[in-house]
């Protein structure tokens, strides 16, 4: 009966250490979804448009049931390249894990890019 109990209580002990816990906060990786130009092509009237640069539309997809705290951008202009420095908190709800999805969670922010040249995305990864 001692061996039952020992046993019993070697396999529960190690049930519990074997859990780990996911932490509450991540970092989405956003991509490039969309550029468009900041002036549109045709401009009615003989009027002109001095924007220079492009709107970026960035995209992350999220688990089901989280949702994103905090998002932060910074532009930083190399010669022909634009690099897109973003920071980004998601929440990740414990539910999450459980429920299904019928379609991505998918989160889409609008960035003005004031330079010219080509763009890149740099995620800044926060760690727990």
């Amino acid at each position: 009966m001692k061996t039952i109990m020992a046993l019993a209580f070697a396999v529960l002990s190690f049930n519990v250490s074997a859990q780990t816990e996911t932490p509450e906060f991540y970092s989405p990786e956003f991509t490039v979804a969309k550029i468009s130009p900041m002036c549109p092509r045709s401009i009615p009237s003989g009027a002109m448009c001095g924007g220079y640069g492009s709107i970026v539309t960035v995209s992350a997809t999220l688990g089901c049931l989280d949702s994103l705290e905090f998002f932060s951008t910074k532009t930083v202009a190399h010669d022909l390249k634009v690099e897109l420095h973003i920071v980004s908190v998601a929440f990740r709800n414990p539910e999450s894990a459980r429920v299904r999805c019928n379609r991505a969670n998918t989160v889409t922010k609008v960035v003005p890019v004031p330079q010219m040249g080509q763009v890149t995305v740099i995620n800044t990864v926060i760690q727990n």
